[in-house]
């Protein structure tokens, strides 16, 4: 079993006794294979967080030798390293699913089994209050479509808003203010274009 899906298997156990018992029985496995091939006389040590350059020793002590042992050993030493390199990019794909399930949430559409799969995975890999809540909404709201609160309406901006804008900018000339009326006339006139007024 590769390390990395050892790992998974550890964080979406939790609370699941039965897939506590599989993870155990998983791990007590992968740490006998680990015992049995890095004994005393083997040349290559077991790292548990091997440096590339270690594991290309291995591997090039192993593809010298052919030995099915050195084979082995290079081979579990190459999956600790890369399980530990795909650490790095874990990270921005769990960001990447809660920013993609809230802007689904945010803009109405339609929730699947397969959002509340993701939603369910990324509350077990990162459990943070967000993520939980996050998965706990879109699993309420996937099961009862017709408990969902519509959509946002789109504001519009009027001329109004614009003149307000101006006043307050001419009366208080901060940068943020005027940045303000600025960014109020620019959605203006973007919204003008658009309806051809």
């Amino acid at each position: 079993m590769k390390f990395a899906k050892l790992r998974e298997m550890e964080k979406l156990s939790k609370g699941n006794p039965e897939k506590m018992a599989r993870y155990a029985s998983a791990k007590s496995d992968y740490d006998d294979t680990i015992t049995a091939m890095f004994t005393e006389g083997a040349l290559f040590e077991f790292v548990g967080c091997p440096n590339e350059g270690y594991v290309k020793d291995a591997e090039a002590h192993a593809a010298t030798t052919g030995d099915a042992d050195d084979l082995s050993r290079a081979a579990i030493l190459r999956d600790r390293y890369e399980a530990y390199e795909d650490d790095k990019t874990t990270f921005k794909d769990l960001r990447t699913t809660a920013t993609s399930l809230r802007a689904k949430l945010q803009n109405g559409d339609e929730l699947t089994p397969k959002d509340v799969r993701d939603a369910w995975r990324l509350a077990k890999l990162n459990a943070s209050i967000d993520n939980v809540a996050l998965y706990s909404r879109i699993k309420r709201e996937q099961e009862n479509p017709s408990e969902r609160p519509p959509a946002p309406a789109e504001v519009k901006v009027t001329a109004e808003d614009v003149e307000a804008a101006k006043t307050a900018a001419q009366r208080n000339p901060s940068p943020a203010i005027i940045a303000r009326y600025a960014s109020t006339k620019r959605d203006y006139e973007a919204q003008t274009e658009g309806t051809g007024e």
